[in-house]
């Protein structure tokens, strides 16, 4: 980190290496040389891979036994994403409720790491790479009713909440802390929660 900041100092690259977390800065100067983001990373990784379909309860019924559909925002259903990053909402919400109709489900799923068009706003330009901007999804959404409610599915602590008001991102937010092995944590970011349930939570 010292060496990259001396070898920024008094180029545009300073600039735009002071607008990055330092802990995502150094977790993308990690991988760069082939290691972990994280130390912990690996302790991570390998207790998700320990434990499959443990997420899968957070909502009631059991996520699984919900009639669903993959919503392919990067694909089939691009125009929801389109009228989304138009922020045309009442064109999304009618071009939803028409695919939901058609397929006959309550329940859509957005996968991870599909590439969307969503991403519009300056919020996903990078900090480092000149032009460049994140364009793919980087988690799981579920698409249920409005007030659905969420359940966290193992003992954890409320880390953080709070609402992002910025066109295209969390809105109402909360991250919770996991541990999963002695000095190992694992923190889970809940977004496009509604404000009413953002407010609700004590920080611990």
């Amino acid at each position: 980190m010292d060496l990259l900041r001396k070898l920024a100092a008094g180029t545009p690259l300073e600039v735009r290496l002071k607008a990055i977390a330092p802990e995502m800065l150094l977790a993308v100067l990690r991988a760069g040389v082939g290691l972990a983001a994280s130390p912990l990373s690996v302790a991570v990784a390998a207790w998700i891979a320990q434990n499959p379909g443990r997420w899968s309860a957070i909502l009631s019924p059991d996520a699984r036994d919900w009639r669903r559909v993959t919503a392919s925002l990067g694909g089939a259903h691009a125009d929801i994403a389109a009228a989304s990053a138009r922020q045309d909402r009442a064109t999304a919400q009618r071009l939803y409720d028409a695919m939901m109709e058609k397929e006959g489900t309550e329940l859509a799923i957005g996968t991870w790491m599909e590439h969307r068009t969503v991403y519009s706003t300056d919020n996903y330009l990078s900090a480092i790479v000149p032009g460049a901007r994140r364009d793919h999804h980087l988690g799981y959404d579920l698409f249920a009713p409005a007030l659905t409610p969420l359940y966290i599915p193992m003992d954890g602590t409320v880390v953080q909440a709070g609402i992002i008001d910025e066109p295209l991102d969390y809105g109402g937010f909360l991250v919770t802390r996991h541990e999963i092995a002695q000095n190992v944590a694992l923190f889970a970011l809940w977004g496009h929660l509604s404000h009413e349930s953002a407010h609700r939570w004590k920080i611990d």
